[in-house]
């Protein structure tokens, strides 16, 4: 089993700087990213879709997609649409779906 590592990203930068940070922890064998999906700031989906364009091998995940505010049907259709979009790295997808009630009910 090997060691993995992951990075947790949340809105805090601007934009630019995570797209650097994204490329950092490809360069430097990160296994995954998780990016927060934020009510007011920052859509975790419109996000890991720039990571996915701008990398080859890493995984992200939306940590977490709060189950309440999107259709099931839209959120599988934006699945399939990310999973065809980032391809396969070790025979893996690279996208992790995190579902949650999120932190208000």
């Amino acid at each position: 089993m090997h060691t993995r590592f992951a990075l947790y990203l949340q809105d805090k930068h601007n934009i630019a700087y995570v797209m650097e940070i994204v490329k950092y922890a490809e360069d430097r064998g990160f296994s995954e990213i998780w990016q927060a999906d934020t009510r007011l700031a920052r859509d975790c989906i419109v996000m890991m879709s720039a990571f996915l364009a701008q990398t080859q091998r890493l995984r992200f995940g939306s940590g977490v997609l709060p189950i309440w505010t999107r259709n099931p049907a839209i959120i599988a259709a934006t699945w399939s649409t990310m999973w065809e979009l980032g391809g396969k790295s070790q025979q893996r997808g690279r996208v992790i779906l995190g579902l949650g009630a999120w932190w208000e009910p």
